[in-house]
C-alpha cells in the first residue's frame, strides 16, 4: 500500500468517496476493464471500513495499514500486491514528492520480501 499523509494546507479536503469515484472514472476505458473491476472491489472494502466522508488526508496511516494487514495479510502475494496497488494509486496525489520530508510517510511491509 502507498502512504497516507495530510493534504496540503489551503487545499479543499478530498473525501474518500470522491477520490475513489474520480479514480475509478479515470480507469473507465475499454483497455482496463479488469483493473477497474478489481480496484473497485478494493476501494469498496476501504469505504466499507472508513465510510465515504473522511478526508483522505485525515486517515491514519497506521490504522489503514492495520486494516490492510488484517484483510489481506494472509492472501497470496499477487492478491496482496494487487490490493496494495489499488490503494497506492488512490492516495498517490497525496504522497510527499521526492526530496520532501519522508519521515511523515509510513508503509505497509510487503510480506513477499
Amino acid at each position: 500500500m502507498g502512504t497516507v499523509c495530510q493534504s496540503a494546507v489551503g487545499r479543499k479536503p478530498v473525501t474518500l468517496g470522491y477520490a475513489a469515484t474520480a479514480y475509478l472514472a479515470a480507469l473507465d476505458h475499454p483497455e482496463w476493464p479488469s483493473t477497474r473491476r478489481v480496484y473497485a472491489s478494493t476501494l469498496r472494502a476501504l469505504q466499507a471500513e472508513y465510510g465515504k466522508d473522511p478526508d483522505l488526508g485525515e486517515l491514519r496511516p497506521d490504522a489503514v495499514a492495520g486494516w490492510f494487514a488484517a484483510r489481506w495479510g494472509r492472501s497470496a502475494p499477487a492478491t496482496w500486491k494487487r490490493n496494495r496497488d489499488a490503494l497506492r494509486s488512490l492516495v498517490r496525489p497525496l504522497l510527499p514528492r521526492p526530496g520532501l520530508d519522508r519521515r511523515r510517510r509510513r508503509r505497509v511491509a510487503d510480506p513477499a520480501t
